[in-house]
């Protein structure tokens, strides 16, 4: 529950805020990632099928969701944009689920 609870906020943040690069950037070497996502079967996986892609920034392993740019080719940043709505969508569905049991 844990795992899901931080890649729904995450998911979250991103799809109210586009814009902010900083919700677009999860350090794989952060301790709480670590405890909250990446030592859970399907965490990682999650976020690279949510179209996140290994990289670094500052030397610093991320994950990294790069926003295509709206003005100049719309349906990529429709499909990112819908990708990102449509994981949160599922997250927010399992989530709930789990509630009930």
């Amino acid at each position: 529950m844990v795992a899901i609870t931080a890649l729904t906020t995450i998911f979250e943040q991103i799809v109210s805020r586009p814009e902010n690069v900083a919700f677009r950037r999860i350090r794989r070497n952060h301790e709480q990632f670590h405890q909250d996502i990446g030592r859970h079967d399907g965490g990682k996986e999650l976020l690279l099928a949510a179209g996140f892609r290994l990289g670094e920034i500052d030397e610093v392993p991320c994950f990294i969701s790069s926003e295509p740019n709206v003005e100049t080719d719309l349906d990529a940043w429709t499909d990112w944009f819908d990708l990102l709505t449509a994981t949160l969508e599922i997250l927010q569905g399992n989530s709930s689920d789990k509630r009930k049991r």
